[in-house]
Protein backbone atom coordinates (compact mmCIF):
# COMPACT_ATOMS: atom_id res chain seq x y z
CA UNK A 1 0.00 0.00 0.00
CA UNK A 2 1.22 3.41 -0.85
CA UNK A 3 1.48 6.34 1.14
CA UNK A 4 -0.12 9.44 0.47
CA UNK A 5 2.49 12.21 0.17
CA UNK A 6 1.30 13.68 3.29
CA UNK A 7 1.79 10.98 5.25
CA UNK A 8 5.34 10.54 3.60
CA UNK A 9 6.14 13.92 5.32
CA UNK A 10 4.92 12.63 8.46
CA UNK A 11 6.80 9.39 8.75
CA UNK A 12 10.24 11.36 7.21
CA UNK A 13 9.40 14.22 10.38
CA UNK A 14 8.90 11.55 13.00
CA UNK A 15 11.86 9.79 11.94
CA UNK A 16 14.25 12.69 12.46
CA UNK A 17 12.46 13.71 16.13
CA UNK A 18 12.75 9.64 16.88
CA UNK A 19 16.75 9.87 15.91
CA UNK A 20 17.19 12.81 17.66
CA UNK A 21 15.46 11.93 20.62
CA UNK A 22 17.01 8.17 20.97
CA UNK A 23 20.56 10.26 20.98
CA UNK A 24 18.98 12.66 24.64
CA UNK A 25 18.86 8.97 26.47
CA UNK A 26 22.35 8.07 26.02
CA UNK A 27 23.86 8.23 28.90
CA UNK A 28 26.06 10.76 29.05
CA UNK A 29 23.97 13.60 27.01
CA UNK A 30 22.38 14.82 30.14
CA UNK A 31 21.75 18.27 28.45
CA UNK A 32 20.03 16.89 26.09
CA UNK A 33 17.39 15.42 28.52
CA UNK A 34 17.22 18.97 30.44
CA UNK A 35 16.03 20.42 27.03
CA UNK A 36 13.80 17.83 26.44
CA UNK A 37 12.69 17.43 29.74
CA UNK A 38 13.23 13.85 30.11
CA UNK A 39 14.51 11.91 33.19
CA UNK A 40 17.74 13.67 34.37
CA UNK A 41 18.99 10.81 36.16
CA UNK A 42 18.80 6.99 35.62
CA UNK A 43 20.02 3.91 35.16
CA UNK A 44 22.38 3.54 31.86
CA UNK A 45 20.76 0.07 30.99
CA UNK A 46 17.71 1.81 31.75
CA UNK A 47 18.43 4.65 29.53
CA UNK A 48 20.18 2.68 26.65
CA UNK A 49 16.98 0.02 26.38
CA UNK A 50 15.00 3.35 25.98
CA UNK A 51 16.73 4.83 23.41
CA UNK A 52 17.28 1.67 21.73
CA UNK A 53 13.83 1.71 21.06
CA UNK A 54 13.13 4.94 20.15
CA UNK A 55 16.59 4.51 17.43
CA UNK A 56 14.39 1.41 16.29
CA UNK A 57 11.13 2.77 15.75
CA UNK A 58 12.86 5.67 14.33
CA UNK A 59 14.65 3.49 11.58
CA UNK A 60 10.99 1.81 11.13
CA UNK A 61 9.40 5.56 10.26
CA UNK A 62 12.71 5.99 8.12
CA UNK A 63 12.66 2.95 5.92
CA UNK A 64 8.38 3.70 5.65
CA UNK A 65 9.00 7.00 4.58
CA UNK A 66 11.73 6.30 2.08
CA UNK A 67 9.93 3.62 0.12
CA UNK A 68 6.47 4.87 0.51
CA UNK A 69 5.12 2.40 1.34
CA UNK A 70 3.66 0.62 4.73
CA UNK A 71 4.32 -2.94 4.01
CA UNK A 72 7.66 -5.16 4.04
CA UNK A 73 6.85 -7.38 1.38
CA UNK A 74 9.41 -6.64 -1.60
CA UNK A 75 6.41 -6.71 -3.86
CA UNK A 76 4.59 -3.42 -2.45
CA UNK A 77 7.45 -1.83 -2.90
CA UNK A 78 7.42 -2.49 -6.64
CA UNK A 79 3.72 -1.86 -6.94
CA UNK A 80 2.38 -4.81 -7.99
Amino acid sequence: MKLPIWMRGAMLATAAMNLTGAAAFLPFAKSLRQIGGLPEEGHPLYMLTVGAFVFIFGLAYLWAGAWRTASSSPRARRGS
